[in-house]
């Protein structure tokens, strides 16, 4: 089964799933590491990422390797062990002499791939090859990277054969939380190794190799059984088969991973798909009861998330529009600042009827953000300019005669009728507030300023 996530950009091969030969099959996933393989080649007249490339070419190197394999060795229980570290130098000299003569075809000498990040086609590999002779049945694994090969038994579960190549060194669930780098991988520059071990293999028993995206956005390493268990089921139960087995994975997964997805399996041992899920059913009930309550609290965190995430995007909408609504009246009288490379003809002219800029208060003005103690103190508005009559254009350069003194003439006001300017105050000081120029009165908390 396969899973693209960027449709014809799939960076995982297929993956195997085949008989070599009479009582030998293999699995086999390959995983092309986009982000350390990103550099885009073009070969055969299609340009794709050098991560694209690598995972088909060890699949299709792995394929011919194996079957050269089977075909030329014997048999011998006692020779098993040897069997396999003959296997995994076999590939491991295939893998870096094809992959070094592409790498001339396409980057010459490698330097198309310089950089610390950048390695020449870049990719993992796991591969569970079985053997079915002489009563004993045996299971080669290889692999580099964190792709997986698994064995799925009906009595003890889920078993992961592979140990992840990463610098953490981390199980299973550290690896799921965390994002470490790899610290092995197959690629161009020959800097791998292949890792194996051969194991008995009990039949029946399912084995799987998968790449990362198939187990790698689950909540915990119990899930991927489950979701092999609670899928064979849902598809014996509609009268299916082993290839609509694959189809529900295959669906199951396009909605739970972010990631390229493939999976290969092959089921010994049964004669059919009714029976070995029949087999299966006790460890599907245990699975599915181990997995309940975490799988109820990543539902209730999902759904919280969603929510967060809608209340999030009502508050940003309820601020812009305060603000939208506020911001008007609020800067109405602001005036452009006056730098001193800014002359009084390369000011804009002030909108008609608009008040006039405020005098600058000495040094204040000048800094900016902050205040100076030691700069003289700003006027009150009373005594600094004109009042708000004159700012809305009302010419006072002759007051009423009521207001005025009796010997005064016209267009004069002693500096007895204007009153003395208050003393500066400031916040928190116990001195009289300026005195109300607005003519309203003292303003009560909550007018509209």
């Amino acid at each position: 089964m396969s899973v693209e996530k960027c449709l014809d950009q799939c960076e995982d091969a297929e993956p195997i799933a085949q008989e070599l030969a009479p009582g030998s099959s293999v699995v086999g996933a390959f995983d092309g590491l986009g982000g350390a393989g990103a550099t885009v080649i073009n070969r055969d007249s299609e340009p794709r990422t050098a991560a694209y490339f690598a995972s088909r070419l060890a699949r299709t190197v792995s394929l011919k390797v194996l079957m050269e394999t089977v075909k030329s060795e014997t048999k011998q229980p006692q020779d098993t062990d040897r069997n396999g570290e003959d296997l995994a130098k076999a590939l491991t000299d295939g893998l870096k002499h094809e992959f070094r003569k592409v790498a001339e075809e396409v980057g010459g000498s490698s330097s198309r791939f310089r950089g610390g990040l950048i390695r020449p086609l870049p990719t993992t590999l796991a591969l569970g090859l079985v053997h079915l002779h002489d009563g004993a049945p045996t299971l080669h694994v290889l692999w580099a990277g964190d792709s997986r090969v698994y064995v799925l038994l009906p009595r003890e579960g889920l078993h992961q054969l592979t140990v992840d190549d990463l610098k953490s060194r981390g199980d299973a669930m550290r690896n799921l939380l965390e994002d470490s780098p790899m610290s092995n991988l197959v690629s161009a520059d020959g800097r791998f190794s292949l890792n194996s071990q051969t194991v008995p293999l009990p039949l029946p028993a399912v084995v799987i190799a998968a790449t990362d995206g198939c187990f790698g956005y689950l909540p915990t390493p119990a899930h991927f059984e489950e979701l092999l268990l609670s899928s064979m089921h849902e598809v014996a139960d509609g009268g299916g088969a082993w290839p609509a087995w694959g189809i529900e994975l295959t669906e199951r997964l396009l909605h739970s991973t972010g990631d390229d997805s493939t999976m290969g399996m092959a089921c010994l041992g049964w004669s059919s798909f009714h029976d070995m899920t029949a087999q299966f059913a006790d460890r599907r009930a245990r699975v599915a009861w181990m997995t309940h309550e975490v799988t109820q609290a990543a539902d209730a965190h999902h759904d919280a998330c969603q929510a967060a995430a809608r209340a999030k995007s009502l508050y940003d909408k309820a601020l812009q529009d305060l603000w939208k609504a506020y911001k008007p009246n609020y800067e109405r009288l602001v005036q452009p600042v006056q730098t001193p490379a800014t002359t009084r003809s390369e000011q804009p002219a002030a909108p008609s009827g608009s008040a006039p800029p405020l005098p600058a208060a000495g040094p204040v003005a000048q800094e900016g953000r902050g205040r100076r103690h030691d700069a003289a103190p700003m006027r009150s508005i009373a005594a600094a300019g004109p009042s708000l009559e004159q700012a809305e254009g009302k010419d006072l350069s002759n007051p009423p005669i009521s207001d005025r003194q009796p010997d005064e003439p016209d267009g004069f006001r002693s500096a007895s009728s204007l009153g003395s300017a208050p003393p500066p105050h400031h916040l928190g000081s116990k001195e009289p507030s300026a005195p109300d120029v607005s003519g309203s009165g003292t303003r009560e908390r909550g007018d509209t300023p």
